[in-house]
């Protein structure tokens, strides 16, 4: 495993703020608690989770879950806003990928 420290921009309050970490990650008999994937010289995931606790102030303040759009604010600082696509293009999948990609393409 790597060693060393990471460092990670979260959205906060209209500004970017710089996490660092190490990489000491929670483990139960040499394996990851939480996140973690089937290649176990992969820790990316893992880090980023620790990160995003650490932004967040602790696992315990992760660990129930939350909301996507949160996250993805989170990760990405951009404007979350919901768009119910049921109503604006009704349920066939279809028609409202069609849509999707007409919204997205230049």
């Amino acid at each position: 495993m790597v060693q060393g420290t990471y460092s990670f921009r979260f959205y906060n309050q209209n500004s970017f703020q710089t996490i660092v970490i190490n990489d000491e990650l929670p483990t139960t008999d040499n394996k990851l608690i939480f996140s973690r994937s089937n290649d176990t010289s992969e820790i990316w995931c893992a880090l980023l989770e620790k990160a995003y606790a650490t932004f967040k102030g602790g696992y315990d303040n992760i660990a129930h879950g939350g909301l996507p759009q949160d996250a993805l604010q989170d990760m990405c600082g951009g404007k979350k806003f919901l768009v119910c696509l049921k109503e604006k293009w009704g349920t066939d999948v279809d028609v409202v990928w069609e849509n999707l990609v007409t919204c997205f393409t230049c």
